[in-house]
């Protein structure tokens, strides 16, 4: 256009592109959601028991918040790859992570029954068993 500067052009998409405090909310926003999601999950996670029923576990309110946390998280990652690389940004990626893997920690495993396996294995090696040499059914089966 007739009049205006060549670098006008460069001058708006850079001021487009540069962070805004927008952005800076949208990480805080999609770490706070994953640790609610997270928390949500550890409250519900007791119906996991091992002794549960398998058709009354909530496998489908987990599978929803998952799903949500995911999305949560992709748009926490779009904005934050807007964001200079600086301390504040390493400081909320790492405290959300060290938070999440804490409350991950203390819930009871969902759909999972490979640690009870491992406790079994652990407790015939202690005894001086071999853990393949019988099935934990079988060994119950015998007290």
């Amino acid at each position: 256009m007739p009049g205006r500067p060549a670098g006008c052009r460069v001058q708006r998409e850079f001021r487009r592109t540069w962070p805004s405090r927008r952005d800076w909310t949208v990480v805080a926003a999609a770490a706070v959601g994953q640790l609610v999601v997270a928390a949500v999950i550890v409250a519900i996670s007791g119906a996991f028991a091992y002794e549960q029923p398998v058709r009354q576990r909530p496998i489908v309110a987990v599978v929803a918040l998952l799903i949500g946390a995911t999305f949560v998280q992709l748009g926490g990652l779009a904005a934050a790859v807007r964001l200079p690389a600086d301390r504040r940004l390493e400081c909320l990626i790492l405290g959300t992570a060290i938070l999440l893997r804490g409350l991950w920690c203390v819930t009871e495993p969902i759909q999972e029954v490979d640690a009870y396996r491992y406790l079994w294995d652990g407790a015939a090696v202690v005894s001086g068993v071999d853990p393949y040499a019988y099935a934990p059914a079988r060994v119950l089966a015998a007290d």
